[in-house]
């Protein structure tokens, strides 16, 4: 059994602001982080009471010579640089950040070495109590409380709409969150649904939300080999309604 743990945040705006954001890639040679420098210059001139980030992991492309991809594809071909430089570029949103999770290419390192890159990246931004491992649940209190599901997900489809069943799959594994996040998939996906919980003698509809975020990664070249689709950079907006439990998302 484990403690769910509890985020308050005494949010200033009727509407808390959540940016999702993962799968940088930084180190490939196809990683656009002029682009995520300017999504994490925007994000720095928020402020925390307002704004806050979900990181979904494979935060650096981290090769290994028994994985997919290709040395030869790297611009920063060292693990150690990649990873000081993607926590460098990330370190003005540090007190934006929610919750992190590790990523596949991460859990790479892990598997040969017990060293996971994703990690870090969270201790080098002082933000190892934030580090969720795979997945997991967190709350957060605006006060209004919600109920947060997180992982970085997993997905051999090829088409948009099976990565969307992968994403609402999560609602079985993984019941009674409002709002339910991944990566992976790099392809930003915000889909409403509607549940039905029994209180007491009554059934009462409650709405969630499944979201997955893009990716800072040009469609690498084994990617489009395999013919996956790709969804773009940028980072899913979600509104949760700091006194009464709404959340509206926008791609």
């Amino acid at each position: 059994m484990r403690k769910i743990p509890m985020y308050i945040i005494k949010s200033k705006d009727p509407w808390f602001k959540i940016l999702l954001l993962g799968d940088f890639h930084y180190g490939h040679n196809e990683c656009d982080d002029y682009a995520l420098r300017d999504m994490i210059h925007w994000i720095a001139g928020k402020d925390p009471r307002t704004h806050g980030v979900i990181l979904t992991g494979d935060n650096t492309e981290n090769v290994l010579p028994s994985s997919k991809g290709s040395a030869f594809d790297l611009k920063i071909p060292d693990p150690k640089k990649q990873i000081e430089g993607i926590a460098k570029i990330l370190k003005p949103i540090a007190p934006f950040i929610l919750a992190m999770y590790d990523g596949n290419h991460s859990y790479r390192s892990q598997v040969a070495a017990g060293y996971r890159p994703d990690e870090e990246v969270a201790k080098l931004l002082g933000l190892e109590s934030r580090f969720m491992g795979y997945s997991g649940y967190f709350r957060l209190a605006l006060p209004q409380k919600y109920l947060i599901w997180g992982e970085h997900g997993s997905s051999n489809s090829r088409t948009a709409s099976g990565k969307i069943r992968v994403l609402t799959r999560m609602a079985v594994q993984h019941p009674g969150a409002d709002l339910y996040v991944q990566g992976h998939i790099h392809h930003k996906f915000a889909i409403p649904d509607r549940v039905e919980v029994a209180e007491g003698n009554y059934i009462r509809s409650r709405k969630i939300i499944f979201a997955a975020n893009g990716s800072y990664l040009m469609g690498p070249e084994y990617a489009q080999r395999l013919g996956f689709t790709w969804g773009g950079p940028g980072a899913i907006r979600l509104e949760l309604n700091a006194t009464r439990k709404n959340i509206h998302a926008e791609v």
